[in-house]
């Protein structure tokens, strides 16, 4: 059957809370207590957290249980002893493996349930569980009859394992063992029950992997997973033998020990007190199952995507992708390449750079049987461009690789974006960086001739919006910033083939035909140029690449850029031991800059302190505060803590899982844990920096109206002194459209509106007409901030902000110019400092109409007068000033080289000592090293000019001392500068000879100098 993905979301959801409902004793009539979204507190359908994770630990969330750390160490911040999920996980080290085998993925979906306590109550009256109750559960589940609620598998298909404790079978999960025993044995005979149960070590086995005998310290315990059999087309074996045919589609970890000791080394499990339950299910996995495919990346999750990727996108067609009919021969399920690498070979004898309707065109009628399926083909074909059948095959099997990658990274990129990870150069922004440019490639690779992922964005968006609302919020932005990634990833690579290019040629003069693998590994890493288009360009040139060169620079690179951190999965130290005592921070900042507190904790250098004093640096954790922590692209406030003559200055506030460290330095006193303190905020700053965040939102909008839909922001900083603003928009903003912007700014602060504040779910929002900024992270609750008249701004806002639009003051745009490709930035101020940014402006205005004499209101039009004399000069400069070229040519054809050094020495006739500079300039730009003596002559006087480039200067020649000299021949006297002098004289009858000695001066000058 083909299954409905969110029909079996909701499945799974309605199983696992009616059997939530009934271990903790409610009725089934029952409508109180343990309703679906109070286990699973989120803003969409699945309970699902953000695939950016609530700590630091990782870059993606990857797995089920990450937004439960705090519920699994006994702090139940959902609510609950028991939860389900369908979460979304990001998972990259196997990247390369995505396309290539049945079951990998980037993004994918994790079906989880989770006991936080065996047997303990919560809060809304669940009740926790353990092993009994979880390995029956998911058994039924999977089991059970589709109108009964379950999946209907083939219990025939269907093997378990259990925990097989150390090498000599010590720490044997038995009680596992025992349940499945009794579940499998209504089934089956005894023999064939234990045929059913497969004993695993710690590595298979075991949460954390390995950790009995090698560590980390800290909570862990034995796994139970279920396997589904493939059947005999993946090969013989078992569960423990071969992973490809025995898939696992669901793992429970029971954790239920504590481990301390050497690391590595065999350490001691001590039971806990509270046992938990940690289960997951890979979702893409159990629709391959129900789907009867051959991969995960064959099922119905993927129809669609691969589906338009195949008929609905025109760039195949112009790509010359071979259609019959106008249907794209991908109707008959098979994959033929128009252009790129793969027909390379056969195209170029034909002298053409593709493979055209001519090579295929009696392919239908060779093909032999049924249409070829999704995985690699076996074809019987007549000769085509090839003889060898086996390279047909090979063409058929890389390109439903690369349309399955296409498929599983685009809807990566896209769940990444909607979370608010954007592409960039570090941390998770550069994963999806690379993950869109890898989609990309394979999209060149298939025919694409430009961006074409970011046509699949609205697929992914109609087949889990429903799901994920999420997606549904900024598709447009999503789209657009994918596209905007594709366009500058296409020139970069255009740059990395020239790049390549040059490298062939240097190889081929030196007439080595093995391209050194470094040198394409730079590549790679500089231009993303990837190691299978270095191979085929050099295979066109009929050269090889240096793998083993290639594999070591990998290496190196991988090893250079692994951290050393061991990672821990439940945290210990201060804040951990924090977040079990106390309540996260009440934020009380909306409301007032000033309010009573309690001191929670204090933490330094990572540790918990009890007191600090006078000197001392530290974070401060407060029950209660009127700071806001640095979010949303607005700082964090400062201000002071007090408590009676005790006084610690608040530097910067930062937010942890809801809790506000108030970073700082004790001025005067002692600060104890327990202290009730008056926390001030530094109003006058606080102040400043509403003005400027409520200046963003009206900025935001303005630009919207001035410059289209398509502005979207792509990041924020507001600070006292001003803000930044970046959005995407292809092209400066002119200088009449920061006119209209600033102005409508303006309108709206002279308007006055009250900012009105409404808290509400995000769909409510979205329903309501509010912008949520693109690359924000928002919870199950947000702020809508509505500014100016007429609704004119409404966004989803956690900042703090001024009560009416008057209270900005007044706003000016300092700058404008490009933060990245596609993406501007705006600096501006706001309130004194705009004033005092016009008063700036006003002053330079007065200054300037002093300087240029111009009259009132026209200092433009002068400024732009001399902005034209200049450009006029200039040119005579490039063309020998106001003399004649022929005068020009003349001491260019006299000059002489001496050494290294060229001499120019000309007499320029009737002229003005300027136009001497002009024609120095024009010789200078000649050569490199030069010397040039110059004269002309006027009414009863002469003028001399003596320039000497800088090599020459810092031989010892110096102009201003040498044209002294000469001017004495004509009368005169003169100085300058080393670099270049002038005189003047009163004997213009004796220039002639004063040039003449003059060169003969020179010449011996630089002959001694070694020029």
């Amino acid at each position: 059957m083909k299954v409905d993905p969110n029909e079996l979301r909701r499945r799974f959801l309605d199983f696992f809370v009616a059997r939530f409902r009934e271990h903790a004793g409610f009725a089934a009539d029952d409508e109180k207590g343990l309703p679906r979204h109070t286990l699973i507190p989120n803003n969409n359908a699945t309970g699902s957290s953000s695939l950016q994770p609530p700590d630091a630990s990782t870059l993606f969330t990857s797995a089920g249980m990450h937004q439960f750390k705090d519920d699994f160490q006994g702090n139940l911040v959902h609510g609950t002893r028991a939860a389900a999920t369908v979460q979304k996980c990001m998972r990259t080290p196997d990247l390369e493996n995505v396309g290539k085998t049945a079951r990998h993925h980037t993004f994918f979906e994790m079906l989880g349930f989770f006991s936080f306590g065996d047997g303990l109550k919560g809060p809304n009256g669940s009740k926790g569980f353990f092993k009994k109750e979880a390995i029956r559960w998911i058994w039924d589940f999977y089991t059970l009859p589709w109108d009964k609620g379950g999946c209907g598998l083939d219990t025939r298909k269907l093997y378990v394992s259990v925990y097989g404790g150390d090498e000599k079978g010590n720490d044997r999960d038995e009680e596992a063992a025992g349940y499945w025993r009794e579940i499998l044995g209504r089934i089956w005979p005894k023999d064939e029950v234990e045929k059913r149960i497969f004993w695993l070590g710690e590595h298979d086995n075991f949460w954390p992997a390995g950790a009995p005998s090698q560590g980390p310290n800290g909570v862990c315990g034995p796994c139970s997973e279920i396997f589904y059999d493939l059947g005999d087309e993946y090969g013989q074996g078992d569960v423990a033998t071969n992973g490809a045919r025995f898939m696992e589609i669901g793992n429970i970890v029971f954790t239920q020990y504590e481990r301390s000791g050497p690391v590595p080394g065999k350490g001691t499990l001590t039971p806990l007190p509270a046992k938990n339950i940690d289960f997951g299910g890979g979702f893409e996995r159990l629709v391959m199952v129900l789907d009867g495919a051959k991969t995960t990346l064959d099922s119905s999750l993927f129809f669609s995507t691969i589906d338009v990727l195949r008929r609905d996108i025109p760039d195949f067609e112009s790509a010359g992708l071979l259609r019959s009919n106008s249907q794209s021969i991908f109707s008959k399920e098979f994959v033929l390449i128009a252009n790129g690498w793969h027909g390379a070979s056969a195209a170029r004898r034909k002298g053409r750079p593709y493979l055209a309707h001519e090579d295929f065109i009696d392919l239908e009628r060779q093909l032999q049987g049924d249409p070829i399926g999704f995985g690699a083909p076996s074809l019987n074909l007549l000769p085509l461009v090839s003889d060898d059948p086996g390279e047909w095959e090979q063409i058929f099997q890389d390109c439903h690789v690369r349309e399955k990658r296409i498929a599983d990274h685009i809807r990566a990129i896209t769940f990444a974006m909607a979370d608010g990870i954007l592409p960039s150069n570090e941390g998770a922004g550069y994963v999806i960086r690379r993950i869109i440019r890898r989609a990309f490639r394979d999209g060149i690779a298939l025919g694409f001739n430009g961006p074409f992922l970011h046509k699949l964005v609205p697929v992914i968006v109609d087949g889990y919006g429903e799901a994920y609302p999420e997606l549904k919020r900024n598709t447009a932005a999503v789209a657009a910033t994918i596209q905007q990634e594709e366009q500058q990833f296409s020139t970069t690579l255009e740059r990395g083939l020239q790049l390549l290019a040059g490298l062939v040629r240097e190889h081929k003069k030196r007439d080595d035909k093995t391209l050194d693998g470094k040198a394409a590994f730079d590549l790679y890493q500089s231009q993303g140029l990837p190691r299978e288009v270095v191979q085929d360009e050099l295979a066109a040139e009929g050269m090889l690449l240096d793998q083993l060169g290639y594999d070591a620079a990998e290496e190196a690179h991988r090893q250079a850029s692994k951290g050393t951190k061991q990672t821990v999965v439940f945290e210990k130290g201060w804040f951990a031991d924090l977040k079990s005592k106390a309540k996260p921070t009440e934020f009380l900042g909306y409301e007032t800059c000033h309010a009573p507190a309690k001191v929670v904790a204090i933490s330094r250098d990572g540790k918990s302190f009890d007191i600090i004093e006078q000197g001392d640096t530290a974070v401060v954790v407060l029950d209660r505060t009127p700071f806001y922590a640095e979010s949303g692209g607005q700082v964090g406030d400062r201000g002071s803590l007090v408590v009676g003559e005790s006084v610690f200055e608040v530097q910067d506030t930062k937010k942890r899982d809801d809790y506000w460290l108030h970073e700082g330095k004790v001025v005067h006193g002692k600060l104890r844990v327990g202290d009730s303190v008056t926390a001030n905020v530094d109003e006058t700053r606080r102040d400043a920096i509403r003005r400027n965040h409520s200046a963003t939102h009206l900025m935001h909008a303005a630009l919207r109206k001035v410059l289209g839909e398509h502005v979207v922001q792509r990041g924020s900083e507001v600070r006292p002194d001003g803000l930044r603003f970046d959005f995407s928009h292809p092209k400066a903003v002119t200088f009449e459209e920061r006119q209209q912007i600033e102005s409508l700014v303006n309108e709206q602060i002279r308007v006055n509106a009250p900012v009105g504040t409404a808290v509400m779910s995000p769909e409510e929002a979205q329903r309501a007409g509010a912008m949520a900024l693109f690359g924000e992270k928002y919870g199950d609750r947000v702020r809508v901030l509505t500014m100016g008249g007429n609704g004119f701004s409404k966004e989803l806002c956690g900042g703090t902000h001024v009560a009416r639009t008057g209270d900005i003051g007044y706003f000016r745009i300092v700058s404008e110019g490009s933060s990245s490709a596609g993406v501007r930035r705006i600096e501006a101020v706001t309130g004194a400092d705009a004033v005092a940014v016009a008063a700036e402006e006003s002053r330079v205005l007065a200054q300037l109409h002093v300087l240029t004499k111009a009259q009132p209101g026209k200092v433009l039009e002068k400024v732009e007068g001399l902005l034209k004399e200049v450009k006029d000069l200039k040119g005579k400069a490039k063309s020998g000033g106001g003399v004649g070229a022929g005068v020009l040519e003349t001491i260019r054809k006299d000059a002489e080289k001496v050494g290294d050094a060229s001499l120019y020495v000309g007499d320029v006739g009737v002229a003005e000592a300027p136009d001497l500079l002009t024609i120095k300039e024009s010789l200078g730009q000649d050569a490199k090293s030069f010397a040039i003596l110059l004269g002309c002559r006027g009414e009863g006087r002469v003028s001399l000019l003596l320039a000497f480039s800088s090599d020459l200067v810092s031989r010892g020649l110096h102009a201003g001392k040498i044209v002294g000299e000469i001017a004495r021949l004509v009368d005169g006297k003169g100085g300058g500068k080393p670099e270049v002098a002038q005189a003047g004289g009163k004997k213009p009858e004796a220039l002639a000879e004063a040039l003449a000695q003059g060169r003969n001066r020179l010449r011996e000058m630089l002959k001694n100098q070694g020029a």
